[in-house]
């Protein structure tokens, strides 16, 4: 995958989740200060595939310029990639998710939209927990697992 040397970036979010709320301030937090980096627009979708789809469209009818998407997850990236291509735009927007869905990795290896999904995982987040749990008990106190 290349890097975007810079972005007008549509955020689709859930501002009621805090799961979602923590990855969009994730992603805020790490453009920070990089003024190529540029949200012009954020719509929340509630994580529904049904809302995101006139969510996408009334930012393109808007004629607000963006070139990237950024989604709170896999599926409303999906749906996402389906508004553009369906205003024949699939060319000048690139996708990002989150989940590291099965429909999502299909995508990423057949269509030059979807340019990344981002996966947790849980099996490594429980050993770190473990190892911090670990930690406490023999006494290190302020031990914090690095994800």
């Amino acid at each position: 995958m290349q890097t975007q040397s810079s972005a007008k970036i549509l955020l689709l979010e859930h501002q009621n989740a805090v799961s979602a709320v923590d990855r969009i301030n994730g992603f805020l937090d790490t453009i920070k200060g990089h003024d190529a980096y540029q949200v012009v627009d954020r719509k929340d979708c509630l994580g529904q595939t049904e809302l995101s789809m006139p969510q996408v469209e009334s930012v393109i009818n808007s004629a607000e310029s963006f070139d990237t998407v950024m989604a709170l997850n896999d599926q409303v990236a999906i749906v996402a990639l389906a508004a553009i291509e369906n205003m024949g735009l699939t060319d000048t927007v690139k996708i990002y998710g989150v989940d590291g869905s099965p429909d999502m990795k299909i995508l990423l290896a057949t269509t030059s939209s979807i340019q990344a999904t981002i996966a947790q995982s849980p099996i490594t987040i429980g050993e770190k927990a473990i190892q911090a749990g670990y930690q406490l008990d023999k006494g290190k106190k302020g031990s914090v697992a690095k994800f």
